[in-house]
């Protein structure tokens, strides 16, 4: 039987049902029959490929099995979104598949699907601490790049907005000294937490040295105002 012919009832190859089904000795004897197609698309399911299939099933020994074959291309992209095999993991909140993923060498880390949105921008808009602090520690991914909501906002900035202070706290510590970019848009992330009330985010985010040059000004005026009510009193 031609591992590369589906059945008449089911256009999806072989080895995308085996990995679907998370049967990794399928999977290992499908890799071993020649002529296989290791980087198959599944027409069902938007074009994804067969890692992309196991890391949507969980199925993280299927995962290593495909990533142990060299032949696997982990920076494939979805006929969809535009999504790749890490965009996929980040999506399942599966730590371990994430980490299988970036240990193969060659994995692009900051790669924007579609719509702009990088892994690391997918974890924190779920407000995943764990994900977010994995992806910047073992991944090395680009905490300044743009890629959270139509590729204009940086991570911190739209963590702010969803007020994930622990997630915040995490992005803030690997931004170290450059804690306030601006979002492309109008405000800096410690702006925003102040014209929104959002107290304990600016809190944080003060804590790791960032500033607001329009909280500066009012933080000018109210301290002339005090002082000259201060003056006046001893008049």
């Amino acid at each position: 039987m031609d591992p590369e012919t589906p059945f008449e009832d089911d256009p999806r190859p072989l080895l995308c049902k085996a990995a679907g089904a998370r049967n990794p000795p399928s999977v290992k004897a499908l890799l071993a029959a020649p002529g296989i197609q290791v980087n198959a698309r599944d027409p069902l399911y938007d074009g994804e490929t067969v890692l992309m299939v196991a890391l949507r099933n969980e199925s993280l020994d299927v995962v290593e099995v495909l990533i142990r074959d060299e032949r696997t291309d982990v920076n494939l992209r979805d006929g969809f979104y535009g999504r790749t095999a890490l965009h996929y993991a980040v999506d399942s909140k599966s730590l371990m598949m994430v980490k299988c993923l970036l240990q193969r060498s060659g994995i692009e880390v900051d790669v924007k699907s579609s719509n702009g949105e990088t892994p690391l921008c997918m974890a924190v808009g779920k407000g995943d601490v764990d994900m977010t602090r994995l992806l910047l520690e073992e991944g090395r991914a680009d905490v300044t790049l743009a890629g959270c909501v139509s590729m204009t906002r940086r991570p911190l900035h739209f963590t702010v907005l969803r007020r994930y202070l622990k997630v915040v706290q995490v992005l803030a510590d690997f931004m170290e000294v450059q804690v306030d970019p601006e979002n492309g848009v109008s405000d800096t992330p410690l702006g925003h937490a102040i014209s929104h009330r959002h107290r304990r985010v600016a809190r944080v985010l003060k804590d790791f040295g960032a500033h607001d040059e329009k909280d500066d000004k009012r933080n000018y005026f109210w301290r002339k105002v005090i002082a000259g009510k201060r003056f006046i009193c001893f008049a």
